[in-house]
């Protein structure tokens, strides 16, 4: 009967964590950038730059959010600056681990000889918020940028950052 009772008990509090597991909240993600590139000709090239995103209320796992970024140090055929908007969609936290999975679209200005033209974007991720603290995150994922246009190039590139969450 004891073990029958232990049981249960582990059970219900382990449905009661799970049926308290609070929607995403919004958040404010920023990260430096750095990537290691090859030339026309060969060379290699690092492009550092600055990364940012924020998200806006939760509604049944969706959120809207915002995306944008600047190089520096850019060589041709990379953006120079970048904006998206898009959704994300985060799945119930996994102890502090929240992940998801997100898409946009929107501009980047691309450097090419003389011109700096605006090409559409279309950019897709996935990843995780892990809870540090109550308000601090840690945010590691993967994201695929698609240009379209004079571009016609795709980059895709590891993501590390820290954010707040509100």
């Amino acid at each position: 009967m004891r073990n029958v009772l232990l049981v249960v008990g582990v059970i219900a509090c382990a449905a009661t964590a799970s049926a308290q597991d609070p929607a995403p909240r919004p958040f404010l993600t920023g990260e430096v950038m750095a990537a290691s590139l090859t030339a026309e000709g060969g060379s290699r090239t690092i492009i550092l730059g600055y990364d940012a995103a924020i998200g806006g209320p939760s509604l049944g796992g969706f959120q809207l959010f915002g995306n944008f970024g600047r190089g520096f140090g850019v060589n041709r055929n990379n953006p120079e600056g970048y904006a998206t908007a898009g959704v994300r969609h985060s799945w119930r936290s996994l102890w502090r681990f929240r992940p998801y999975v997100d898409a946009g679209a929107g501009a980047a200005r691309m450097a090419f000889d003389d011109r700096r033209p605006m090409v559409p974007l279309f950019s897709a991720g996935l990843g995780s918020h892990v809870q540090l603290t109550r308000h601090l995150t840690l945010d590691a994922g993967y994201r695929r940028y698609r240009y379209f246009g004079a571009a016609d190039s795709a980059r895709g590139r590891p993501t590390l950052g820290f954010g707040v969450t509100f």
